[in-house]
């Protein structure tokens, strides 16, 4: 390969890298982590709460269609935060 095409490679590479953060960054509102921050009663931190977001966020990277995204990562990340509560027994669930 040719020093263009590793110059090329690599850019492609950041370019990925950065369309992903850009994904999620998309998908995650100061909204949506504060309306699970209320469904969860407070019980877990916005910054802990923004860290699982972001992690079901780019579970779906790839999807084709992004429309309901945001309320998929929503119910998911809602799922997976009261499921640590309830191991917790910080809050019972509704």
């Amino acid at each position: 390969m040719t020093a263009e095409g590793k110059v090329s490679t690599e850019v492609n590479e950041i370019n990925n890298e950065e369309s992903k953060n850009q994904f999620s960054s998309d998908m995650l509102d100061d909204g949506l982590i504060e309306e699970l921050w209320r469904d969860l009663n407070g019980a877990i931190a916005l910054e802990k709460i923004r860290q699982v977001a972001k992690e079901v966020a780019q579970e779906y990277e790839d999807a084709p269609v992004t429309t309901f995204l945001p309320i998929f990562i929503h119910r998911r990340t809602r799922e997976r935060l009261k499921s640590v509560i309830d191991a917790e027994g910080k809050i019972s669930t509704n």
